[in-house]
């Protein structure tokens, strides 16, 4: 009696057809999956852009800053504004800008336009260029995309 109840004519299990859908479905959704990610709006790509706008916000932030430090300075201390503005080496002193957490690559000052141009790079980001300019006459941080 035994085995007879082993020997059911009505066997369950796996069938090649099963089998063989199941791994098309499988197939299908990797195709689908690896073309979401390969594509110029794929989560990898939104996220990298996400992370170079913070760290654009975070630089202009520093610099919006380090204008209101000088600014302050310059109404304590009575002297003309360009004169914190003249070099690198000032402007980070008088400033108090974090040079350990942004790396200022370029610094122009075009004193006839009153303009300080500025290429920033963060230390530990994306290495991504940040350029920025001052309008010295008016305190404005002006972001430029390069």
């Amino acid at each position: 009696m035994m085995k007879d109840w082993f020997k059911s004519s009505n066997d369950t299990g796996i069938t090649l057809i099963a089998l063989v859908i199941t791994i098309i479905v499988l197939l299908i959704l990797a195709g689908v999956t690896i073309t979401s990610l390969s594509t110029n709006d794929s989560a990898i790509n939104k996220a990298q852009e996400a992370k170079i706008a913070t760290e654009r916000a975070e630089a202009g932030e520093e610099l919006f800053m380090a204008v209101i430090n000088i600014k302050t300075k310059q109404y304590l201390e009575e002297q003309n504004k360009i004169s914190y503005y003249t070099d690198k080496t000032t402007f980070v002193e008088k400033s108090g800008f974090d040079e350990n957490k942004y790396n200022i690559k370029t610094y122009e000052l075009n004193q006839n336009t009153n303009r300080l141009r500025l290429v920033i790079v963060k230390e530990t980001g994306s290495k991504t260029d940040l350029v920025f300019e001052i309008d010295l006459e008016n305190d404005k941080i002006i972001y430029q995309n390069n």
